[in-house]
């Protein structure tokens, strides 16, 4: 595992882009980097990264490296009570720093019980052009500037996106409001159920 200063390093220093991907991230979420006194560190480090701002590490005994327009993609699977440890643990800092706020977080209702086995199908149509796609989007070359920071394009919104995008905005923000579903308030009853 990867610790979040190596991975601050490697991104300034070896490839601007990666991903911290685990099926069990209650690795991450319980590791020594997300321990009481150093989550609001390295869960603000996080935040950087994903939104590609610029960070300066300045060291005394080693080498000090500046992060620019890197980026990080977290997928991270955990079970509810490991993730409720991590709350319980760090207190709102998670969604006062905007951690979770950059997160995008699913709770499907389980299907134990309901998973009768079937056979694979014998063959899968889509798959060789999912594969295709994949391979074409890997191959197009990467967009890096002359100071080695991902630029990438921006793509604007038709008018009837940005429209949606802008009603979905505004009925999340209101529920953010005190006494909405999304309201600190709100987030701490949820936790204490």
């Amino acid at each position: 595992m990867i610790t979040p200063e190596n991975l601050a390093w490697r991104l300034a220093t070896e490839w601007p882009s990666g991903g911290v991907v685990s099926a069990e991230a209650g690795i991450i979420l319980g590791a020594h980097g997300m321990g009481k006194d150093s989550a609001m560190r390295n869960l603000a480090l996080h935040n950087i990264l994903w939104d590609g701002s610029s960070h300066e590490v300045g060291r005394r005994t080693s080498e000090s490296f500046t992060l620019k327009g890197a980026r990080l993609t977290l997928g991270l699977q955990i079970q509810e009570m490991a993730l409720r440890g991590f709350i319980a643990r760090t207190g709102e800092l998670a969604r006062g720093t905007g951690w979770f706020a950059r997160c995008l977080i699913a709770c499907p209702q389980s299907t134990q019980g309901y998973r009768p086995f079937t056979e694979a199908p014998p063959n899968w149509p889509h798959l060789a052009a999912f594969h295709e796609r994949i391979e074409a989007i890997l191959s197009d070359p990467v967009p890096i500037d002359d100071d080695g920071a991902l630029s990438p394009s921006v793509l604007a919104l038709a008018p009837e996106t940005k429209a949606a995008w802008v009603y979905f905005h505004d009925a999340l923000e209101s529920e953010l409001a005190s006494g909405g579903r999304a309201s600190r308030r709100a987030g701490r009853g949820q936790q204490d159920r």
